[in-house]
């Protein structure tokens, strides 16, 4: 189908990591926020100024262990925050920094997608091997797309509303990994890509029609 091939014409670039995964660790009970300030003059871009603190997160005092990815909803004033060794997601208020709440019950969650125009979030669950769906009104899952076991990182195009995650290899005892495709509107996949190689961990998207 056309949409079909418009997806498959998405540039795809995968980092493979052999080594043991590198993870964000809690680090007294704080999660700091930083920004790049940089100035444009013309059409060049100004050299990037050191990274500036712009705001400390607290960890409720029952959070502990490792974390992973992060996502804004800029327009509803919240961050999201993948709590993976308490095997949920916390929510900030953005500005504030203030803890509002978790979402409970995944088992491993990685990766995070926010689509403010469906107010949804798409969180991957690396135990489960799937990507659940949350209305992100009401942090109830209304949906899942079963993939396998390690569902880690994503890559989303816009364009499309593809949403790329890498899922299977060493975990899945293979010797390749698998990229799958979910069609995050549908809330189904809609193909898989082999990735030779036992774990891939990192991937860029061209924007769609470039390649």
């Amino acid at each position: 189908s056309n949409g079909m091939w418009h997806m498959l014409r998405v540039s795809i670039f995968v980092w493979e990591c052999h080594s043991k995964r590198i993870r964000m660790k809690r680090l007294a009970g704080v999660l700091t926020m930083a920004a790049f300030v940089t100035g444009l003059t013309g059409t060049a871009r100004a050299a990037a100024a050191p990274l500036k603190l712009v705001a400390k997160y607290t960890m409720p005092a029952a959070v502990k262990g490792r974390f992973d990815h992060l996502a804004a909803d800029v327009p509803g004033n919240r961050l999201f925050l993948t709590a993976e060794s308490m095997h949920e997601v916390l929510v900030f208020n953005l500005d504030t920094g203030k803890y509002l709440r978790a979402i409970t019950g995944i088992g491993i969650p990685h990766a995070i997608l926010f689509r403010n125009d469906l107010n949804r979030l798409y969180i991957t669950d690396g135990g489960a091997g799937e990507v659940r769906i949350y209305n992100a009104g009401t942090y109830r899952q209304v949906g899942a797309v079963k993939l396998k076991v390690d569902a880690d990182c994503i890559g989303y195009d816009p364009a499309t509303h593809y949403l790329y995650v890498t899922n299977g290899g060493d975990e899945a005892h293979e010797s390749f990994s698998t990229l799958s495709v979910v069609n995050t509107t549908k809330g189904r996949k809609v193909a898989d890509i082999r990735i030779e190689g036992e774990s891939v961990e990192m991937m860029a998207l061209a924007p769609s029609g470039s390649a």
